[in-house]
């Protein structure tokens, strides 16, 4: 079965283009000065450079350049360190700082899913805020306990910066997927079907499960895929607490792992879902190849007897995948009638092996006699 795939594409008109060619070109052309436009109009602008794909580094030079600070002079995009890493922050930030450094530092953190600021809303990828509030801070701390940085009070200083910088120069880990530049012109990411060797019954312990598998591929572009959304829903007896059933959730495409997840960072709307966002992927799918897109779970180690008839349904949701192709054009995927649903289970396990052997210090098998008059002293 195809399922052909028919969302509403940004439109890139010409006149689009040259708008955004030249608020990238002119953020460069001209030196850093008092910001002349509202803050309405900055975001205005920058969501409109989103829109054409333009990479962070880039945006947060852009927003820099418009609010009157002053760029780092280097656009060509991230390296190992994520989205954004290489831009260059140049002060101290905390609590209560405003600006494009702050803009650009919301944007590394967010590149990776340990240190993401929000999984929704402002400050998440693709909406990050010119505001250093408690979730930023709270970023900053993951970022920091995640690199041996104490205290990890949230302080964006010198270590910070310098930890941050080590990443950009290579330090940080490498890409799961190809990282070159994408091919091609204006193209789209096909959702074609489920995948069905994924597992509907999981038992306590196991690691790596796959629950949930779509075959995509690239039309007419390279197409990198760099945020995916995924849902579960409890329901039948037992805990609503997903955490009493699995404690992370991976993202793989093509068996390579793209970003993990812990189950406790994640809360339940008032829907009862729980929705996880991947965002940073870069999970490259070359023009006119098929890739297998897999969500697998890490299930608890002990489940409680009660729980374990719970019915989990993982879904990737409308909208759920975010791509661009090689045109630089950004675009949603899934419609409401693909339905990337699975279900599952997770339950005690059914049994396992028992190994009993001679301990080094045993004593050696002997018959010892007694009567009223002996003692068993001296017997090991």
């Amino acid at each position: 079965m195809t399922i052909t795939h028919s969302s509403t594409r940004l439109v890139a008109s010409v006149a689009g283009v040259a708008v955004a060619a030249a608020l990238i070109a002119g953020a460069f052309a001209v030196q850093p000065a008092k910001a002349a436009l509202s803050s309405s109009q900055v975001s205005a602008i920058i969501t409109l450079l989103q829109s054409f794909g333009a990479d962070s580094t880039t945006i947060a030079n852009v927003q820099a350049s418009l609010t009157g600070g002053t760029p780092s002079g280097s656009t060509g995009g991230s390296t190992s360190g994520g989205a954004g890493a290489c831009y260059t922050w140049t002060r101290d930030l905390q609590s209560g700082s405003t600006g494009a450094d702050v803009t650009a530092l919301q944007v590394f953190l967010n590149s990776n899913s340990a240190t993401m600021v929000a999984a929704s809303g402002a400050g998440s990828a693709g909406m990050e805020t010119m505001t250093f509030g408690p979730a930023t801070k709270a970023a900053v701390m993951k970022f920091q306990t995640a690199n041996g940085i104490s205290p990890a009070a949230g302080y964006f200083g010198p270590v910070t910066r310098a930890a941050v910088a080590a990443k950009c120069s290579g330090g940080g880990s490498t890409p799961s997927t190809p990282s070159g530049p994408l091919k091609g012109g204006e193209g789209e990411l096909q959702i074609n079907d489920t995948l069905g060797d994924v597992e509907s019954s999981v038992d306590e312990g196991d690691n790596d499960t796959k629950v949930l598998g779509v075959e995509v591929e690239a039309k007419d572009s390279d197409v990198s895929i760099n945020r995916v959304d995924v849902d579960f829903t409890l329901s039948g007896t037992g805990s609503t607490r997903l955490t009493n059933y699995i404690d992370s959730v991976t993202l793989w495409l093509d068996g390579k792992k793209l970003a993990t997840m812990d189950a406790g960072d994640v809360d339940k709307d008032s829907g009862d879902v729980y929705s996880f966002r991947f965002s940073g992927l870069n999970g490259v799918v070359r023009e006119d190849d098929q890739a297998n897109l897999y969500v697998s779970v890490d299930a608890v180690s002990n489940i409680d007897s009660g729980d374990s008839a719970k019915n989990i349904a993982v879904e990737i949701p409308e909208n759920g995948i975010r791509a661009v192709d090689g045109a630089g054009i950004s675009d949603t995927y899934v419609d409401s009638g693909d339905n990337l649903t699975e279900t599952f289970t997770v339950g005690e396990s059914s049994g396992g092996n028992l190994e009993i052997k001679e301990g080094d210090t045993n004593p050696n098998g002997q018959v010892v006699s007694v009567d009223e008059d002996d003692d068993t002293n001296g017997v090991q």
